[in-house]
């Protein structure tokens, strides 16, 4: 049945951007309502939570407009494979397009390469008068995210949408960026983004997309770009087109533009421009930019200071080197210092014995002195770039009581594995082997200790083939052990880390670990909340108000809800922040690996990462999200369909830019309005 409707199916293909005649539109159509007083669809909803794909797929056909919405809703979350025609049939013939929508992107999640055909032709069937609909927008991102490279070739080609169809020009660059996160770049696709990038009048969020592509994508040839990205960028005056367009052009590595660079990040007023292009500017020598990036590591802004140091520390050359210690000497944010000292460590040449030692002795004063634990990590880690440290990082990083410090310290040894002065340092196979055996040693010891986020780490480190523990490694017993002793879904993170490990050093297939059901919907929760529900967040560097989306993800909404009316997130810091990326929290030991006994289910919506300020759960897979949560600096168009999205900043997006690693939230509070 299959194999024949997908023959006819391709015979379509040529025609996808063709409006075709189809059936007129119903004009008596009722628009779903998302009611989850409605005990039908609160069961509809607890039978797609319960992942019982069986009994979902039958409410396709339910007369109720209502319950159909929701049961293809659902859909999209749970990436099924097995009801790609129900959703077929629901995307050319239901008379909502509400429904025929979440047809559409469930039909994408699906992951399923036979769902591509299915919405190439779905498309011809859309209703003619409509032709500039939310439906088509969702079809053509979802055959950016299953279709192949012919279908590429059709979107990117496609020349005759009219620049007021937003929704088909939004579809379109939503598809050749989907394709791009799978791999699939071709000259059409980059062809077509730089026309929406270059063209006037083509709406502004379609040249988001378009910019976002061009700095996603390190495969696309930029040789011939430079002249007309620049271009656009003198003339743009938006932040997310200019934030990416400055860091595509910096990754060209074409020193006739470091004047151009540098003079953006020097003029630019938004931090993001900045962070953006300095962290670019890897790709040129060092001491092209030196002189004209050093005072930012005093910048006010943490994102740009930090992001500074980062640069410097992974591009010092050994000639730098002094400048940069006398640099050290003076007043700095603490990780900020850590960082730079680190770069001194790994540029400083393995036979200036007395310098790295000089270098080590100051790093350890400055560690004695800070209090965060965050702080205390990064001095721990800057000490792993002289390959002569690693009993320093294991007494005074994986022997702490601090978990962020411990993590840190025990991903610090492959620094020192990994360093290309390892040899240099040791100088005979035998003084290699004895430090590598002593290393191994730590990371076993990681084990028996039990603690959850340096197993989870420690795992990685074994399993890395450029480690090349895997000849050597002996019994695997205490791994084996410490895998029991985990408790599932609490430790799910660790105990995935830990079995990945173990097939690995037994030349195995690891297999995904299944976790029951464990966590129901409160729905009591869900409906204490009214549209005017906010969250307020205090901060000591002010206050987030948030806005809560039950409607697309009740569970994730309400988890988050009954944690805050039990005070979990009191007290606890945002120990992930990323420059220009994400804020992150909710983690109960501070280091990422924390969570609860219970797991709650993804809930994938179409709501796109396409701005600012959106609320996401953190995860380690689907269906594995817990406590963490995050808030996003820029457009992360990346994370759509792949992390549930549950709020938004309604107010309070410069103290989110604010926030620095180590930050604490002071309270939280929820007014049901």
């Amino acid at each position: 049945m299959i194999k024949s409707r997908l023959f006819r199916i391709f015979l379509f293909l040529y025609c996808l951007f063709y409006f075709g005649c189809v059936p007129p539109s119903d004009d008596s159509v009722v628009t779903p309502v998302v009611d989850w007083s409605n005990p039908d669809l609160q069961q509809i909803m607890n039978i797609a939570d319960e992942r019982r794909v069986d009994v979902l797929k039958t409410y396709l056909s339910e007369p109720d407009v209502n319950k159909r919405f929701i049961a293809t809703q659902t859909l999209g979350s749970i990436k099924e494979h097995g009801v790609l025609e129900g959703l077929y049939d629901i995307l050319i013939s239901d008379p909502s397009p509400e429904c025929r929508t979440n047809a559409a992107f469930a039909l994408g999640q699906s992951g399923d390469v036979q769902a591509g055909p299915l919405l190439v032709q779905s498309f011809r069937f859309q209703d003619s008068l409509q032709v500039n609909d939310e439906v088509r927008k969702v079809i053509l991102e979802a055959v950016g995210k299953v279709g192949d490279e012919q279908s590429l070739k059709f979107i990117a080609e496609q020349s005759t949408y009219l620049q007021s169809h937003n929704y088909l020009l939004l579809g379109q660059a939503h598809a050749i960026y989907q394709f791009g996160l799978r791999g699939m770049i071709i000259d059409q696709g980059t062809d077509k983004m730089l026309e929406f990038l270059t063209e006037p009048g083509i709406p502004q969020e379609v040249k988001v997309i378009a910019a976002n592509y061009f700095y996603r994508f390190r495969t696309i040839d930029l040789e011939l770009l430079d002249e007309q990205l620049l271009q656009v960028l003198s003339e743009s005056d938006d932040p997310r087109i200019r934030m990416c367009l400055i860091g595509t052009i910096a990754r060209s590595g074409d020193e006739a533009l470091i004047p151009y660079v540098l003079k953006e990040i020097k003029e630019s007023d938004d931090y993001r421009v900045k962070v953006n292009g300095i962290r670019n500017l890897s790709h040129y020598p060092y001491l092209s930019f030196k002189d004209s990036i050093i005072t930012y590591l005093e910048d006010e802004n943490y994102h740009i200071a930090i992001t500074t140091a980062e640069l410097i520390k992974n591009n010092l050359p050994s000639s730098e080197v002094r400048p940069v210690i006398r640099i050290c000497q003076g007043e700095l944010r603490p990780k900020v210092k850590a960082s730079l000292y680190a770069g001194v460590l790994r540029a400083v040449p393995y036979y200036f014995a007395n310098t790295r030692k000089r270098v080590t002795d100051e790093v350890q004063i400055e560690l004695a002195k800070v209090s965060s634990p965050y702080n205390k990590a990064a001095y721990v880690e800057a000490l792993s770039y002289d390959p002569i440290n690693y009993d320093l990082i294991y007494q005074k990083g994986i022997r702490s009581s601090e978990m962020p410090v411990v993590s840190v310290a025990v991903n610090s040894l492959s620094n020192i594995l990994k360093s290309d002065k390892f040899d240099k340092v040791y100088r005979t196979n035998s003084a290699v082997q004895m430090v590598r055996v002593e290393i191994k040693k730590y990371l076993i010891d990681v084990f028996a200790r039990g603690n959850i986020g340096a197993m989870a780490v420690a795992s990685e480190l074994l399993r890395d083939p450029k480690l090349n523990f895997k000849e050597d490694f002996g019994a695997l017993e205490p791994l084996l052990a410490a895998s029991r002793n985990l408790k599932i879904p609490e430790h799910l993170e660790t105990k995935i880390e830990i079995e990945k490990t173990i097939t690995y050093l037994n030349d195995e297939s690891f297999e995904d670990i299944d976790v029951d059901y464990n966590h129901p919907i409160d729905w009591n929760t869900v409906n204490s909340l009214t549209d005017s529900s906010l969250v307020y967040i205090l901060t000591g560097r002010g206050n987030i108000e948030l806005e809560l989306y039950p409607d697309v993800a009740p569970a994730s909404t309400a988890n988050f809800v009954n944690l805050v009316e039990l005070d979990f997130y009191d007290g606890k810091a945002f120990h992930r922040v990323v420059p220009n990326f994400v804020i992150q929290t909710g983690c109960p030991r501070g280091d990422g690996y924390g969570s609860l006994d219970y797991t709650i289910r993804s809930e994938f919506s179409q709501v796109s990462y396409n701005t600012a300020g959106f609320i996401g759960m953190a995860s380690a897979g689907p269906d594995t999200e817990s406590t963490q949560w995050f808030i996003t600096h820029s457009p992360t168009l990346h994370l759509d369909g792949r992390y549930t999205i549950f709020g938004k900043v309604k107010s309070g997006m410069d103290v989110v830019h604010q926030i620095e690693q180590g930050d604490v939230i002071k309270d939280i509070r929820i007014v049901k309005r």
